[in-house]
């Protein structure tokens, strides 16, 4: 019995090893003329390179100057690896059908937002729930969160003045609070809740997700590698997220649930106030009422979601609007900070200090 068992789990591992190395085939025939780097490891190739370099960006920066905006690298076993730093190129392939995540990102997706997130969706029900969310996310709606975003940006400029009053020279860890002011613009503008009401282990589990996403190593980078190539089950990858033996995947099945409890509190209350008559169509001023309205319980609904639809979206919501914003102003204020030039170039184009956040950051 076990010789069998051996012999047809040798025999499935021979067909997926024989199906990888002919899709390798194709991959190189395809890609072989394009310039590559040296790679710094027959294992990994140039993997190390670009995912732990000892500064962010800094091989990719340099091939591309070397190379242009399309290369070939090297992955796991020397297989080869397009990078495509061309905007037009890489808007075509993003929105091509045949275009797909790489298994070990899917799984990361699905592990973090669940297969009903925007980002992990595909065909007919992407683009249902793309133009059911463009309602909260158009010129009309963005122009009405500002106030929000001005509110926001205020209190963290009041906040920074505190902590610099009387001592200029204070060294501030800009990237905290700025992560705390993304969120708390992300509950406002998109949940239509204060960030106060957001449940403490909602708040902390993200920031949790947030402070390990920058992590990683080689045994990592070769596990992602492993399932890329399909040496991996994804259902592998599924039952270790649903069965979790460390932190770090803990939390990452914390995520859903917390999301989800959120989520559903968020629009179980919208929903109870709509038929109570307490929140009309006209009053939706944030982008999960927008969307509750048109889409749900509104005069005429157009039913393209439904409210678990919408639910499912609060992950994604908070971690990838929460983290690239923080990622995206504290990369934003370094550079400044590197280039006084610039500054002043800006002071002068803004005119005077419309609150205290402009003449604070010098």
């Amino acid at each position: 019995m076990f010789l069998i068992i051996g012999a047809l789990l040798t025999a499935v591992l021979a067909i997926q090893v024989w199906r990888v190395a002919i899709a390798e085939l194709q991959r190189r025939r395809t890609i072989a003329k394009l310039p590559c780097p040296p790679s710094s490891s027959w294992i990994l190739g140039n993997l190390l390179q670009s995912q732990i370099p000892p500064e962010y960006g800094q091989f990719e920066s340099e091939w591309r100057k070397e190379y242009g905006a399309v290369y070939r690298i090297k992955g796991l076993f020397g297989r080869e690896r397009l990078m495509v730093a061309d905007t037009a190129a890489i808007h075509h392939i993003v929105n091509s059908e045949q275009f797909d995540y790489a298994p070990a990102f899917h799984g990361l997706l699905g592990a973090l937002f669940t297969e009903d997130a925007l980002l992990v969706q595909k065909g007919r029900a992407h683009r249902d729930l793309r133009g059911a969310l463009n309602v909260g996310f158009n010129a009309v709606a963005v122009k009405t969160y500002q106030p929000i975003f001005a509110n926001i940006a205020q209190r963290l400029s009041d906040d920074l003045a505190r902590v610099v009053a009387g001592n200029t020279a204070a060294a501030v860890d800009l990237y905290p609070l700025l992560n705390f002011s993304a969120l708390a613009a992300i509950s406002e503008a998109i949940f239509g809740s204060k960030i106060e009401d957001l449940s403490p282990e909602f708040k902390a589990n993200n920031d949790a997700i947030i402070a390990i996403s920058p992590a990683n190593s080689p045994i990592q980078v070769l596990g992602d590698e492993l399932l890329n190539m399909h040496l991996i089950p994804a259902w592998f990858m599924r039952l270790a997220v649903k069965y979790p033996t460390n932190s770090a995947l803990r939390i990452f099945n914390n995520q859903v649930r917390l999301a989800d409890e959120t989520g559903w509190g968020l629009i179980r209350k919208k929903m109870d106030m709509a038929a109570r008559g307490e929140m009309r169509e006209e009053d939706a001023e944030d982008i999960y009422s927008r969307v509750l309205f048109a889409e749900i319980v509104g005069a005429k609904p157009r039913n393209r979601i439904t409210a678990k639809d919408l639910v499912r979206q609060t992950s994604i919501m908070s971690l990838a609007g929460q983290d690239t914003t923080g990622s995206t102003i504290a990369w934003t204020l370094l550079e400044l900070a590197r280039k006084p030039d610039i500054q002043q170039q800006l002071r002068e184009e803004l005119g005077p200090p419309r609150s205290k956040l402009v003449s604070i950051i010098r």
